[in-house]
């Protein structure tokens, strides 16, 4: 069993996690992005005249729920 690393190997393994890093941020970034969409579209439900309140209260819902699923990694964008 190896129990040194080179240089090299640390300098790889350093670089893979940032860039791991990096990436579960942008997601979490549009997570955010999409759950204020959702949450827009449903404080907005008994102010605007395009849908009914139930039919804004649901589409909020579901854009937070697909918020949820990027966030967590299940629905990548």
């Amino acid at each position: 069993m190896k129990l040194l690393l080179t240089f090299q190997e640390l300098t790889f393994l350093s670089f893979k996690f940032k860039n791991n890093n990096k990436k579960m941020m942008n997601e979490k970034m549009k997570a955010l992005m999409i759950g204020v969409v959702g949450a827009g579209i449903t404080l907005s439900a008994y102010s605007q005249t395009y849908m009914t309140p139930t039919q804004c209260i649901g589409t909020g819902f579901v854009v937070l729920v697909v918020g949820l699923l990027v966030g967590e990694g299940f629905l990548p964008l």
